[in-house]
């Protein structure tokens, strides 16, 4: 009998204790895959969380920073009268003489 004939033949007549190693390794091997698949995924969205948590972040300082420029300038800014007085005037309708 050549090798290939008895390698063939090594292989179809496994024993019920390999086929069941087999069958084992193989389950334990998808199991890793879905497992490795799932913690990738994990990852990108806890990524992409993070971005978002980033941005709101950002939004906020900025409401914030706005919020406070425009108070600095309504009431702690020295030249506020100057402010005030063309403000007024930019509302009012123009005079012609």
């Amino acid at each position: 009998m050549s090798n290939l004939a008895s390698h063939k033949k090594g292989a179809v007549n496994m024993n019920s204790k390999e086929q069941k190693r087999l069958a084992t390794t193989r389950e334990q091997m998808e199991n890793a895959k879905e497992q490795t698949d799932l913690s990738s995924e994990l990852e990108q969205d806890l990524e992409n969380l993070g971005l978002q948590r980033r941005m709101k972040q950002l939004e906020l300082e900025s409401k914030y920073l706005k919020t406070r420029t425009m108070n600095y300038f309504n009431s702690q800014h020295p030249f506020r009268v100057l402010f005030q007085h063309f403000s007024t005037f930019a509302s009012e309708p123009p005079i012609y003489d």
